[in-house]
Order: C-alpha cells, then sequence, then structure tokens
C-alpha cells in the first residue's frame, strides 16, 4: 500500500510540474507578443496611426485657418454691405466717366468753383442741397460722388445708399486725386456754352466710310460755335476709348486759332499745329476698329492760352499743358462698325 502511495505521489507530482512548464511557457508567449508589439513603433499597423494623428492635426490647422479666412471675407463683405458704395482710384474714374455717358458726378463740397471735374453738378452736403436733389435723382443710375475731403464725400455717398440707389462709386482721394492725375478740371460756375457738329453724321450715329481706313481717310467737316470770346486758342482731339489697348487717339489739333469757326473736310486750318496721334504720325487717322462698333470722340477745348508744344506732343502733352486753362469744352461722338 505504501508502494502505491508513493507512486501516485510522483505521478502527481510530474503532473503538477507539466501543468506548471506549460503555464509558463503561455506566459512567455504572451510577454514576448507584447514585448514585440512594443518594440515595432514602424510596423504598418502603427504607420498609419501616427500618420492620421498629424494629418488631424493638420487639418485642424487647416480648417482654423481656412475659418480664419472666411471670417476675415465675411468681415469685408459686411463693410461693403455697410457701405453699399465703391471706393474707386482718379484712373477708374476717367474710365467710368468715359465709358458711361449717363453717369452723374455729384460734387458735395462748398469749392465747386474753385474747381471740379468737368461736368459735375454741385450739391453741397453742408447746406442740405444733397438731400434736396436726392428725390429727383433716378436710384437705378450710376452716380460718382467726391469733395475736396473724405469727410464730406464718404458720408455724400452714403446718403445715395441710404436713400436706396444701387450704383454709386466714391472717388477715393477726392478732387485732389483727379487733379494729381493731370486729368482735366473746370473752375468757376457753368461753363460757356460751346458747341461742335458736323454736316457728316449726327452725335451719336454712324460716321461715313468716307472718312475711315475702309475708303478715303480723312477728316470730316467740322463747325465750332459758342467759343468763349476771351478764349486765346482751341484744341481738338480725336480718340477711340473702345480700342481694345486703350484709347487709341486719331487726330490732334492744338493752337487753333480761335475765330475759327470750324474744319473743312480733308484740312487742317491754318496756324494750327497737329500733334502725335498714335500711330506716331502728324496727321488725321480715321476709324479703323477691328471688330464691332467703337466710339469715336471729337473733343473741342477753349483754353485761355497757347501751347508751347512742338508736333511730337502726344495727347497726353497736350492734356497736361491744357490743365488750368480750359474756359470751355464740347464733344461729338461718332460710331464706326467693322465685322
Amino acid at each position: 500500500m505504501r508502494g502505491k502511495k508513493i507512486s501516485k505521489m510522483i505521478t502527481y507530482s510530474l503532473m503538477a510540474l507539466v501543468l506548471l512548464f506549460t503555464f509558463s511557457l503561455i506566459n512567455a508567449c504572451r510577454t514576448g507578443v507584447a514585448a514585440g508589439d512594443a518594440e515595432q513603433p514602424g510596423t504598418e499597423e502603427a504607420a498609419p496611426g501616427e500618420s492620421m494623428d498629424e494629418e488631424a492635426e493638420g487639418d485642424t490647422e487647416d480648417a482654423e485657418d481656412g475659418d480664419a479666412a472666411e471670417e476675415a471675407e465675411a468681415d469685408d463683405d459686411r463693410e461693403e454691405d455697410v457701405a453699399g458704395y465703391m471706393d474707386i482710384t482718379a484712373a477708374e474714374a476717367k474710365e467710368l466717366i468715359d465709358n458711361n455717358p449717363d453717369l452723374i458726378i455729384i460734387d458735395v463740397s462748398p469749392l465747386y468753383e474753385d474747381g471740379h471735374i468737368p461736368g459735375a453738378v454741385n450739391y453741397y452736403i453742408g447746406d442740405g442741397s444733397l438731400d434736396e436733389a436726392i428725390p429727383a435723382l433716378d436710384p437705378e443710375g450710376k452716380y460718382l460722388v467726391y469733395c475736396h475731403t473724405d469727410a464730406a464725400s464718404i458720408p455724400g455717398a452714403q446718403k445715395l445708399v441710404d436713400a436706396g440707389f444701387k450704383n454709386v462709386y466714391r472717388l477715393a482721394g477726392n478732387f485732389a486725386a483727379w487733379a494729381d492725375a493731370g486729368y482735366e478740371i473746370e473752375k468757376g460756375g457753368e461753363m460757356a456754352d460751346m458747341n461742335i457738329n458736323s454736316p457728316a453724321f449726327s452725335n451719336n450715329e454712324d460716321i461715313p466710310p468716307k472718312y475711315t481706313c475702309d475708303s478715303d481717310n480723312i477728316n470730316p467737316e467740322l463747325d465750332f460755335s459758342g467759343v468763349p470770346p476771351d478764349a486765346v486758342s482751341l484744341v481738338l482731339i480725336m480718340d477711340d476709348p473702345d480700342a481694345p489697348g486703350g484709347t487709341w487717339v486719331h487726330w490732334t489739333l492744338f493752337n487753333i486759332d480761335p475765330a475759327t469757326a470750324g474744319i473743312d473736310e480733308n484740312s487742317v486750318p491754318a496756324g494750327a499745329v497737329q500733334g502725335s496721334n498714335s500711330w506716331g504720325t502728324q496727321v488725321y487717322g480715321g476709324p479703323c476698329p477691328p471688330s464691332g462698333t467703337h466710339r469715336y470722340f471729337f473733343k473741342l477745348y477753349a483754353l485761355d492760352t497757347s501751347l508751347d508744344l512742338d508736333p511730337t506732343a502726344t495727347a497726353s502733352d497736350i492734356e497736361d499743358a491744357m490743365q488750368g486753362h480750359i474756359l470751355a469744352n464740347a464733344e461729338l461722338i461718332g460710331l464706326y462698325s467693322r465685322s
């Protein structure tokens, strides 16, 4: 019996050892796997996790930047909505005037007679003149507002907007910006009622081909009237503001005798000087648009002086020299089309 008990004890001991060894192996395997995972951050499983964290952080920053940009844009939109008018430069104002014959230019200053943009009306904001004028104005029209200071032009433009006007522009820099750019200015009250006409065509009507590059390419007959009695000389500039590359000058004449009643067909008044056109020549160049309908402005100016310029002078040179000397001006517009 004692032998059997010893055998059983040995057997149980061996079984216990086997079980203990088995559990030890299992624990060792588990520990090894865990250790292996911890020591391999560069595996395909670990890398995407890290990449996703970085991308998520980047996406957050991008989202924050995008939100900031959208907020800034929204702020700009809110400012435009609050103002309701558009600030433009002197060059943009000149283009607006040249291309919008129905544009109404409003000078809201008390210094109108000291100098103003040609064609401007004076509705002084300080004495209520602008408030009185607004009900008679068309809210659907286009308006350019300026003064001599922002303190008047800004509230002047805003009054139009508040009254429901939808196309309101304000000249940034006001009258000084216009004058500094060398553009034409007027002084005093109403200018003399000077006119320029042509027997060949009416205002805003077609110019006959005879006076274009498609035919004889000679200047049309022009008639002048209403020249101020104190004028010293006249200037004529013919240009096309619809040319693809910008305004194209076709003909310039300066130091025309103020007693001249007009210009005959295919001729130059005695004593007048022909300046340079955009082709670089000192002759008349008729309408010659590449395509479509273009407008041709015949602009006549009466000056209180003669111009000390030579025939190489361009239209810009002439316009600069005229500043502060214009007594009156008039214009005739002819149309010409080519397909």
